[in-house]
């Protein structure tokens, strides 16, 4: 933002310095406004990534690994009890 208001205060400097009769050519007035487009762009950009990730902080905590890895090798040792167990650890039937 601070990079966008610089910007923009040396637009308007170049501004008045043209209108006080300065050789200031458009191509490099263009230029600086097109980096002022690309800084509110990239402003944008930071305030929707920043809301999404606080939206993610605040949903509570992340998956809980151990949790998930425990609950999986319980359900995969009751399909051993119940099935060949060749079966259930990806081996190929036949």
């Amino acid at each position: 933002m601070r990079l966008r208001n610089e910007a923009e205060a040396l637009r308007e400097q170049l501004e008045a310095k043209q209108e006080m009769g300065g050789d200031i050519s458009k191509p490099q007035l263009a230029k600086l406004e097109g980096l002022i487009r690309d800084c509110q762009k990239v402003e944008k950009t930071l305030v929707a990534q920043s809301s999404q990730f606080a939206s993610l902080t605040e949903s509570g905590p992340a998956l809980n690994l151990d949790s998930l890895r425990s609950d999986l090798r319980c359900r995969l040792a009751s399909l051993r009890t119940c099935c060949d167990e060749r079966d259930v650890s990806g081996g190929t039937a036949g």
